[in-house]
């Protein structure tokens, strides 16, 4: 999965972005942000705006 991170924090976790649970986790935050009222704007963190 492609994330946007800054490249050092994506070198060290690029095989946590490559793991099953990862794709789950983001569809359920894209989810909460378009059905939810969030507590901080999806700018906030990364991959998700």
């Amino acid at each position: 999965m492609s994330v946007r991170i800054e490249e050092s924090w994506k070198q060290q976790l690029q095989q946590e972005f490559e793991q099953p649970y990862w794709e789950s986790l983001t569809s359920f935050v894209r989810n909460e942000y378009a059905t939810a009222q969030a507590a901080r704007p999806a700018k906030h963190f990364p991959g998700t705006a």
